[in-house]
């Protein structure tokens, strides 16, 4: 099960006593979905994965920045600086921390240029350095996964979640296949005067259809801008992708044993069922200030 907030304390406690290496006076801490963060000093993220298969997990990620850092990718990307180091709790690796900030607010005019760029890189590097996409949340056994969570609520959304599902896998079937960051959203893009500078948390990365990668950028411009970067039906594809967004969230959560952040993406997946914004989120409604931010992992 992932860690609660009332046992942090006792999990960096047990961390900093296993690395006594780093400096941890310096050190400020923060959370991810399915991991938890050190920034120590300007040159170490401490990345340290919980719950349940937390080995496998952390071991996927290296692997990944392994084979990324030949990549030749304008943007930065973290760098392994540690090997594994794993316990029956947690396992954790350190990687360079990456600079730039985050800003869910940008507008679309500022970075879309930059955007089209990093895509056009991320789709040149080879296939065969990471798994196929979804492994994360299931893989093929995903669909599956998310019927058994589902199993104890209404018929409405037991439905909706299939027939998006079954959408997904039919519009991506004959889509080409490139690498995808898996999570290519504004708190994963890290900016210096609106271009990128910077990409962190490949924890999704996968080989699949691109415009899974454009999924999460609809959450905050919506999919008509996109067709700036993107052809009609790349975007349309986009579009059902964000539809199960949710999804793919809550069963990576039953995965790691998390059921707090599980039923956050289920109740997020109803809502917009209920909305009708599961493709398209209604931009007329005014979104909360946001400051942009440090990263906060590598």
């Amino acid at each position: 099960m992932a860690i609660p907030e009332s046992s942090r304390d006792l999990l960096w406690g047990a961390v900093s006593a296993s690395l006594p290496q780093f400096d941890w006076p310096s050190a400020t801490f923060t959370r991810g979905a399915f991991h938890e963060v050190a920034l120590i000093g300007n040159s170490t993220a401490l990345r340290v994965c919980t719950g349940a298969g937390h080995e496998d997990r952390a071991v996927r990620e290296m692997r990944t920045l392994d084979a990324l850092a030949s990549a030749h990718l304008t943007a930065a990307i973290p760098r392994l600086t540690t090997e594994l180091s794993s316990m029956p709790e947690w396992s954790a690796y350190g990687t360079t921390v990456v600079e730039g900030s985050a800003d869910p607010n940008i507008r679309w005019s500022r970075v879309r240029t930059s955007l089209a760029h990093v895509l056009t890189e991320l789709a040149t590097i080879p296939t065969d350095v990471v798994g196929p996409v979804r492994a994360w949340c299931g893989g093929p056994e995903w669909p599956e996964r998310v019927s058994r969570i589902l199993s104890d609520h209404d018929k409405q959304t037991r439905r909706a979640a299939a027939a998006v599902i079954a959408r997904l896998l039919d519009v991506e079937s004959d889509a080409p296949r490139t690498f995808v960051h898996g999570d290519f959203g504004l708190h994963n893009i890290l900016l210096e005067n609106g271009r990128v500078s910077g990409l962190i948390d490949f924890d999704c990365t996968g080989i699949g259809d691109p415009a899974a990668d454009l999924a999460p950028l609809i959450g905050c411009f919506g999919s008509a801008p996109l067709q700036d970067i993107a052809d009609g039906a790349t975007v349309m594809r986009a579009r059902v992708h964000r539809a199960t967004l949710s999804l793919q969230v809550a069963a990576a959560a039953d995965i790691v044993g998390d059921l707090v952040l599980r039923n956050h993406a289920i109740h997020n997946f109803r809502d917009r069922l209920a909305a009708g914004t599961l493709e398209e989120p209604d931009l007329s409604l005014p979104r909360a200030a946001s400051a942009p931010r440090h990263p906060t992992s590598g």
